[in-house]
């Protein structure tokens, strides 16, 4: 899987956040009100800050081509301030369940 940056600098975020926009969808799960439902999408925001109690973290969240968060559950991330780290991080979690469905 490949991705690009679509825009650097989110505004609403705390930290950094950047969209990517990704060669081929990627599956995600929300949940909201105790139902969970399910989607694809093309696009994932990597949010980087420094969080209270666990300090740097870059994570990947589904989204949609505005940058508009699909779901807060994170499918994809790294224990640092790097952008491109959280992306191969994400690529690497969807190859190796792509491995395992096989």
């Amino acid at each position: 899987m490949r991705y690009k940056l679509v825009k650097d600098n989110l505004e609403g975020f705390a930290g950094e956040a950047r969209l990517y926009e990704l060669s081929e969808p990627v599956a995600y799960t929300d949940v909201e009100d105790e139902e969970e439902r399910n989607g694809e999408t093309r696009y994932v925001v990597a949010s980087a800050v420094i969080a209270p109690f666990t300090g740097a973290e870059t994570l990947v969240f589904p989204a949609d081509k505005d940058g508009n968060i699909l779901s807060w559950l994170d499918i994809g991330g790294v224990r640092a301030l790097d952008h491109e780290a959280a992306m191969e991080d994400m690529v690497r979690r969807i190859e190796n369940k792509e491995d395992e469905d096989e």
